[in-house]
């Protein structure tokens, strides 16, 4: 065995699980990237940096309107709830995290 061929078959399994996770955390911390809108353009020039939840933070303390802004961050979970089962589902961690139902076909 080379080294490239220890690392797919030896190496590579064995982090997966983490790998996978690691990615799951780094997406969602992505998807909630107000602060970095915030700090550094506020929404500008004009509405070309905004994301949802910047926009939902602008419905809310800008617009006041809390109905809509509470709707919207209704939406953004099920997005984001959404792409972790996805993301879950693709990489079937379940049996490598243990997850997946007792007495199921597998």
């Amino acid at each position: 065995m080379n080294r490239l061929q220890t690392f797919r078959y030896i190496t590579l399994p064995s982090i997966r699980s983490i790998m996978i996770i690691a990615f799951l955390l780094n997406s969602i911390g992505i998807l909630q990237g107000f602060t970095l809108v915030y700090v550094l353009t506020n929404g500008g020039p004009g509405f070309s940096t905004y994301i949802l939840s910047f926009y939902i933070y602008k419905v809310a303390f800008t617009y006041f309107n809390m109905h809509y802004a509470s709707v919207l961050s209704l939406l953004f979970i099920f997005i984001v709830a959404v792409f972790v089962y996805a993301m879950l589902k693709l990489t079937s961690v379940e049996k490598y995290l243990g997850l997946s139902r007792a007495g199921g076909n597998e």
